[in-house]
Protein backbone atom coordinates (compact mmCIF):
# COMPACT_ATOMS: atom_id res chain seq x y z
CA UNK A 1 0.00 0.00 0.00
CA UNK A 2 1.37 3.55 -0.95
CA UNK A 3 0.46 5.12 2.11
CA UNK A 4 2.14 2.46 4.54
CA UNK A 5 5.22 3.21 2.26
CA UNK A 6 5.11 6.93 2.36
CA UNK A 7 3.98 7.19 6.18
CA UNK A 8 4.29 4.38 8.12
CA UNK A 9 4.19 5.70 11.15
CA UNK A 10 0.37 6.38 10.47
CA UNK A 11 -0.45 3.46 12.03
CA UNK A 12 2.39 2.30 14.10
CA UNK A 13 3.67 -1.06 13.72
CA UNK A 14 0.33 -2.59 11.67
CA UNK A 15 2.14 -3.11 8.07
CA UNK A 16 -0.32 -2.61 4.88
CA UNK A 17 -2.94 0.07 6.70
CA UNK A 18 -6.08 -0.62 7.49
CA UNK A 19 -8.57 -0.03 4.52
CA UNK A 20 -12.46 -0.58 4.09
CA UNK A 21 -12.96 0.27 7.95
CA UNK A 22 -15.93 2.62 8.24
CA UNK A 23 -14.81 6.24 8.97
CA UNK A 24 -13.97 6.78 12.77
CA UNK A 25 -14.00 3.71 14.27
CA UNK A 26 -10.74 4.04 15.18
CA UNK A 27 -6.55 4.99 15.13
CA UNK A 28 -5.15 3.90 11.93
CA UNK A 29 -8.17 3.90 10.12
CA UNK A 30 -7.10 4.62 6.43
CA UNK A 31 -10.63 6.18 5.63
CA UNK A 32 -9.69 8.54 8.20
CA UNK A 33 -6.03 9.69 7.31
CA UNK A 34 -6.08 13.44 7.49
CA UNK A 35 -2.42 13.99 4.67
CA UNK A 36 -2.52 18.00 6.09
CA UNK A 37 -2.17 17.15 9.62
CA UNK A 38 0.56 14.70 8.79
CA UNK A 39 4.37 15.54 10.17
CA UNK A 40 6.74 17.37 7.28
CA UNK A 41 8.47 14.22 7.05
CA UNK A 42 5.75 12.75 5.02
CA UNK A 43 5.33 15.82 2.96
CA UNK A 44 8.42 15.36 1.59
CA UNK A 45 8.06 11.67 1.03
CA UNK A 46 5.11 12.69 -1.32
CA UNK A 47 6.59 15.33 -2.74
CA UNK A 48 9.75 12.76 -3.67
CA UNK A 49 7.40 11.07 -5.88
CA UNK A 50 5.02 13.06 -7.41
CA UNK A 51 4.32 13.76 -10.77
CA UNK A 52 5.86 16.44 -12.21
CA UNK A 53 6.06 16.02 -16.30
CA UNK A 54 9.76 16.08 -16.21
CA UNK A 55 9.66 13.03 -18.43
CA UNK A 56 13.04 11.93 -19.60
CA UNK A 57 11.85 9.14 -21.94
CA UNK A 58 9.41 8.37 -24.55
CA UNK A 59 6.19 8.54 -22.94
CA UNK A 60 2.67 6.89 -24.67
CA UNK A 61 -0.05 7.75 -22.45
CA UNK A 62 -3.30 6.17 -23.27
CA UNK A 63 -7.01 7.33 -21.40
CA UNK A 64 -10.86 6.21 -22.42
CA UNK A 65 -12.77 8.52 -22.80
CA UNK A 66 -15.46 7.35 -20.68
CA UNK A 67 -13.04 5.75 -17.90
CA UNK A 68 -15.35 6.87 -14.72
CA UNK A 69 -12.24 6.10 -11.94
CA UNK A 70 -9.78 8.54 -13.58
CA UNK A 71 -11.87 11.03 -16.12
CA UNK A 72 -9.64 12.29 -18.50
CA UNK A 73 -9.83 16.00 -17.26
CA UNK A 74 -9.22 15.16 -14.22
CA UNK A 75 -6.03 12.63 -15.00
CA UNK A 76 -4.82 12.49 -18.28
CA UNK A 77 -5.81 15.90 -19.59
CA UNK A 78 -3.87 17.34 -16.35
CA UNK A 79 -0.54 15.12 -16.67
CA UNK A 80 -0.97 15.87 -20.27
CA UNK A 81 -0.81 19.42 -19.69
CA UNK A 82 2.07 19.38 -16.73
CA UNK A 83 4.35 17.39 -19.20
CA UNK A 84 4.04 20.20 -21.88
CA UNK A 85 4.49 22.74 -19.33
CA UNK A 86 7.81 21.36 -18.05
CA UNK A 87 8.73 21.69 -21.57
CA UNK A 88 8.95 17.60 -22.37
CA UNK A 89 6.03 17.69 -24.67
CA UNK A 90 8.21 15.89 -27.69
CA UNK A 91 8.52 13.06 -25.71
CA UNK A 92 4.92 12.75 -25.13
CA UNK A 93 2.36 10.79 -27.07
CA UNK A 94 -1.78 11.26 -25.01
CA UNK A 95 -3.72 8.78 -26.88
CA UNK A 96 -7.72 9.13 -26.23
CA UNK A 97 -9.28 5.68 -26.84
CA UNK A 98 -12.97 6.89 -27.79
CA UNK A 99 -15.48 4.67 -25.93
CA UNK A 100 -12.43 3.37 -23.44
CA UNK A 101 -13.61 2.84 -19.62
CA UNK A 102 -11.07 2.17 -16.76
CA UNK A 103 -10.91 -1.53 -17.69
CA UNK A 104 -12.00 -3.92 -21.04
CA UNK A 105 -14.03 -6.22 -18.42
CA UNK A 106 -16.71 -3.57 -18.82
CA UNK A 107 -17.42 -3.53 -22.05
CA UNK A 108 -19.59 -6.49 -21.80
CA UNK A 109 -22.01 -3.78 -19.93
CA UNK A 110 -22.19 -1.74 -23.01
CA UNK A 111 -21.42 -3.07 -25.86
CA UNK A 112 -22.51 -0.50 -28.10
CA UNK A 113 -20.85 2.26 -26.43
CA UNK A 114 -17.86 0.72 -24.61
CA UNK A 115 -15.09 -0.11 -26.37
CA UNK A 116 -12.00 -2.63 -25.41
CA UNK A 117 -8.78 -0.36 -24.69
CA UNK A 118 -6.29 -3.39 -25.06
CA UNK A 119 -5.97 -2.95 -28.70
CA UNK A 120 -4.92 0.26 -28.04
CA UNK A 121 -2.34 -1.08 -25.32
CA UNK A 122 -0.84 -2.71 -27.87
CA UNK A 123 -0.16 -0.98 -30.39
CA UNK A 124 0.97 2.18 -28.66
CA UNK A 125 3.59 -0.48 -26.79
CA UNK A 126 4.54 -1.39 -30.42
CA UNK A 127 4.92 2.42 -31.02
CA UNK A 128 6.95 2.93 -28.14
CA UNK A 129 9.59 0.28 -28.56
CA UNK A 130 10.20 1.57 -32.09
CA UNK A 131 9.84 5.09 -30.87
CA UNK A 132 12.39 4.63 -28.05
CA UNK A 133 14.77 2.15 -29.60
CA UNK A 134 18.04 3.93 -30.51
CA UNK A 135 18.40 4.46 -34.67
CA UNK A 136 21.99 3.38 -35.62
CA UNK A 137 23.61 5.32 -38.31
CA UNK A 138 25.16 2.30 -41.69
Amino acid sequence: MVREELDPGYDGAGQGGTPLCPAGTGPGCDTDYDYASRPESVHRAVERVSLTGKIQRPLISIQGTLDALTPPAAFGDVYDRMVTAAGRAPLHRYVHVDGGAHTDGLVVLDKERLKPMLPSFVAAFGELEAWARPTTLS
